[in-house]
């Protein structure tokens, strides 16, 4: 049955690509490799491009949320270190 498979941003290869998985169950998936995991940090299967491609954009999109946080708590960390004043 056809598939697609994501893929990590970086990884020098097709972010979604079409692949034939022998069978599918909730939480893996048959390939000629083996049984592997539907989804991982690595890669997702998923019957639709339209579903791979929300899972990867879901998935940036939390990323960045979650650097735009850090750099939140940085920032304040940073005011309070310059706020500082000798004797406090």
């Amino acid at each position: 049955m056809k598939k697609y498979k994501t893929s990590k941003p970086g990884c020098g290869c097709n972010l979604i690509e079409e692949v034939e998985v022998d069978l599918r169950t909730e939480m893996t998936v048959w390939t000629d490799i083996g049984r592997v995991a539907r989804i991982s940090d690595s890669h997702g299967y998923f019957d639709t491009w339209e579903e791979a491609h929300k899972y990867l954009l879901d998935r940036a999109t939390a990323r960045v949320a979650s650097a735009q946080h850090e750099l939140n708590i940085a920032e304040l960390e940073l005011d309070e270190i310059k706020d500082l004043n000798q004797g406090e």
